[in-house]
């Protein structure tokens, strides 16, 4: 697995590489969230991860990662230490059971596994015209 940090996590959060996860931080500037998951896929990423919640909100960016098959794993927590901290905590269990196409919600308490769809007939509508 390699696994793309967004910029808010703290530069340390590379050391989180392991043995099956490679994990880089995002340092192209500030970007949004879709540019985000575009490079991801660009550059061979499997997984993202997002500080904070915010990007569970983002039906365009979260539909954008289901087509390229990129893992979205999103802290609950919004301080970037706090973050980090939960997904040290829960990365090898991330690890363990990797998937594409899904949204992975890391807590203090845990990481809960969600199906991450595309954005519907909206697409299929697309693929018509």
């Amino acid at each position: 697995m390699r696994l793309l940090l967004d910029a808010a996590f703290p530069a340390a959060a590379e050391g989180l590489s392991r043995p099956g996860c490679s994990v880089e931080r995002w340092t192209g500037g500030d970007v949004a969230d879709r540019d985000l998951v575009e490079a991801a896929d660009r550059e061979g990423f499997t997984a993202l991860a997002f500080v904070g919640s915010h990007a569970l909100a983002r039906q365009e960016v979260l539909a954008l990662a289901a087509e390229h098959g990129l893992l979205v794993v999103v802290t609950t927590a919004d301080d970037p230490f706090n973050a980090e901290r939960d997904l040290r905590e829960h990365l090898p269990s991330i690890v363990r059971q990797p998937s594409r196409a899904a949204i992975v919600q890391v807590s203090s308490r845990g990481a809960d596994w969600h199906p991450l769809k595309t954005a519907g007939k909206r697409d299929a509508d697309k693929r018509r015209s």
